[in-house]
């Protein structure tokens, strides 16, 4: 009887190891995923301003992205709603509608998809006359 219990214990052991050393690594690379950007111009995502300069852009799901100045003063969370696929690395951007004079944050391209900022969502972007494009960059 203390034979099976101590073989039991064992692969109890074994599989919790391997679920620790693959399947956890594994699933918050996939869930995560850190990009840099630099922006050349004054910006808004809703009622927020964002300075022209370095950014970091964290998403942990594709319902949100965080930007992060890069001097760590500006840390915000930004809602978005997932509309298409992810694109390839070398495509990734963000999408700027210039309303008011000043630019707007529209859109996120990335890895983890196409999404739109949720304070955008089911404006008319397309009849905007100045638009920008600034790519993102992933390590």
């Amino acid at each position: 009887m203390g034979y099976i219990r101590n073989c039991a214990i064992n692969i109890l052991l074994v599989g919790a190891l391997c679920y620790l050393l693959f399947v956890v690594p594994a699933a918050a690379q996939q869930r995560f995923t850190t990009a840099k950007v630099s922006i050349p111009f004054d910006c808004w995502s809703g009622d927020k301003k964002f300075p022209a300069g370095d950014y970091t852009l964290d998403s942990s799901v594709p319902t949100f992205v965080t930007i992060r100045s890069k001097d760590g003063k500006i840390n915000e969370q930004v809602a978005t709603i997932l509309y298409d696929d992810p694109v390839n690395r070398s495509d990734a951007k963000l999408l700027f509608i210039s309303r008011d004079g000043k630019f707007y944050l529209t859109e996120l391209w990335g890895v983890l998809g196409k999404r739109v900022m949720t304070s955008e969502f089911g404006r008319n972007s397309k009849s905007d006359s100045k638009r920008r494009e600034v790519r993102i960059t992933y390590p």
